[in-house]
């Protein structure tokens, strides 16, 4: 009715929980939460801090249906589904929520998937080296999860630069996938970077990238700027894995860089890395 509808969530901070019909679970800060089409679920907020999540959906190329743009209450049988969910909930003597009345005729376990969650803590670090030919200049940290559980979304990182620190310019081409990827700022500021200008980017601030767009990302605060990253293949195999191949040692890149770099030059743009150029 809706579509075929993926979704991948990560916690920027604060501390919730992640309710399903077959469990509950804890979320915290840099929590990732993958949710294939047709799952139940439900966040709520246990901490004492706000709690802020970013969360990125895909309908797999097709067009989104307009049932998916309703409230869940208003949508065709929403009604409905909070029943079943309810019940089967109470069968496994899980808390219900308010509104449910204890009454559902039909057999509530219809087998629906279950939400992934991957833990900042099970996430292995990669290091980043230091690459002064494709614009990193200096060793960093990224945490990547890979999400085998659904079609279109491939993987999402938390990259870690202190200030100072730029990542590696880079363009994701068609042999990757093709791969299209969203930044989103977690905590604290950054330069955006790319050939035709550059950006600013604070807290909540998000950038989108075209599979064939360059860009890269510097750290110009005081304080350690994280960012949450989602990369999307469409379902599609690239022609390597890269969260096993560093940036310059992907095809084709550092030519990439150097054209990048041509161009910001021809533009009178300022040739990176370079973190005094812009006041903190």
């Amino acid at each position: 009715m809706e579509g075929a509808l993926e979704r991948s969530l990560r916690v920027f901070s604060g501390r919730g929980v992640l309710r399903t019909e077959y469990w509950d679970a804890t979320i915290e800060r840099f929590h990732l939460v993958s949710v294939p089409p047709d799952t139940a679920y439900q966040i709520g907020y246990t901490g004492t801090e706000p709690l802020w999540i970013g969360a990125w959906s895909s309908v797999g190329g097709d067009e989104i249906t307009d049932e998916s743009t309703l409230e869940p209450a208003a949508r065709p049988e929403g009604n409905a589904e909070f029943d079943r969910i309810m019940a089967t909930r109470s069968d496994r003597d899980l808390a219900t929520s308010p509104g449910y009345d204890g009454e559902y005729d039909a057999d509530p376990d219809e087998d629906r998937p279950e939400p992934v969650v991957t833990s900042f803590a099970n996430t292995a670090a990669k290091l980043c080296p230091k690459a002064p030919e494709v614009g990193c200049n200096a060793d960093r940290l990224a945490w990547i999860a890979e999400l085998p559980e659904l079609e279109w979304f491939s993987d999402s990182t938390v990259m870690k630069l202190d200030p100072g620190m730029y990542a590696s310019t880079h363009t994701h081409f068609e042999n990757e996938g093709p791969h299209e990827e969203i930044y989103w700022v977690m905590a604290g500021k950054a330069r955006l970077i790319t050939e035709y200008r550059d950006a600013r980017l604070r807290r909540f601030d998000c950038a989108f990238f075209p599979t064939g767009n360059p860009h890269g990302i510097g750290n110009v605060g005081t304080e350690t700027l994280w960012i949450g990253a989602w990369g999307a293949r469409g379902g599609i195999e690239g022609d390597f894995d890269i969260a096993n191949l560093d940036v310059a040692d992907r095809p084709g890149q550092i030519e990439e860089y150097e054209r990048v770099m041509a161009a910001r030059k021809q533009r009178g743009l300022p040739l990176p890395p370079n973190a005094d150029i812009l006041d903190p």
